[in-house]
């Protein structure tokens, strides 16, 4: 009906005005900080290379829908890829990190 339409229009129209604003203003959505999990132990047991927690991201879920997890390694001084490894802090929260050193990805890598 005309009424419902009209009111669709109309949040349409203040959306897109929103949206231009924001546009036209240099509005940014703020990234959330992402981390690498490395593991304490295995990390110092290992001359050559770090051990970082790893989502596997085209493997099955598990039954719960989270990501099943592994390591990835990488030579001392370097990261693994973000793709795999990068944490959110919502997601290493739902976790129990106790033998995990958080290491912050940096915007560069």
């Amino acid at each position: 009906s005309y009424p419902e339409n009209k009111k669709e229009l109309e949040w349409i129209d203040n959306h897109q005005k929103t949206w231009l604003t924001a546009l036209l203003v240099g509005f940014t959505v703020e990234k959330p900080q992402l981390f690498y999990l490395k593991h304490i132990d295995m990390s110092k047991r290992n001359s050559i290379n770090d051990l970082y927690l790893k989502k596997y991201i085209h493997a099955d879920l598990t039954e719960n829908g989270e990501h099943r997890l592994a390591h990835a390694m990488s030579a001392k001084g370097m990261y693994p890829s973000k793709d795999y490894c990068a944490f959110t802090q919502q997601e290493i929260d739902s976790m129990e990190t106790g033998s995990y050193e958080l290491v912050p990805v940096e915007d560069g890598e």
